[in-house]
């Protein structure tokens, strides 16, 4: 699939609950199960910690550049899924992250 139609999906393809179980198979560990980048491993990496998937930082992202952060990797510690993860399994986990960050909004903003 090509990035700039995977960006493009209709809200029908691109499934917050299939992202939901990427994530929980991929990223926990490192990024917690909410998100938060408290997960098992963070504390024992050496190079920088996850991120915090709730943060104001990455909520700024584009979904363009969230989708090549989990593509292609930016550090040791983040790989990149490029080759594990198709593009529409990576265009979900963007979604996702998009309603795990909606999620953690308090009430009004």
């Amino acid at each position: 699939m090509n990035l700039c139609f995977a960006m493009l999906v209709p809200e029908t393809y691109a499934s917050a609950e299939k992202g939901k179980v990427i994530f929980e198979e991929n990223c926990v560990e490192c990024h917690g199960e909410r998100g938060d980048g408290r997960g098992a491993v963070g504390p024992y990496l050496e190079e920088q910690r996850p991120a915090d998937l709730l943060a104001e930082k990455t909520r700024a992202r584009s979904n363009k550049e969230l989708f090549e952060i989990i593509q292609y990797g930016v550090h040791f510690e983040m790989p990149g899924w490029e080759g594990v993860l198709s593009d529409q399994e990576i265009v979900n986990v963007v979604k996702y992250l998009r309603a795990l960050a909606s999620a953690s909004l308090p009430a009004g903003e």
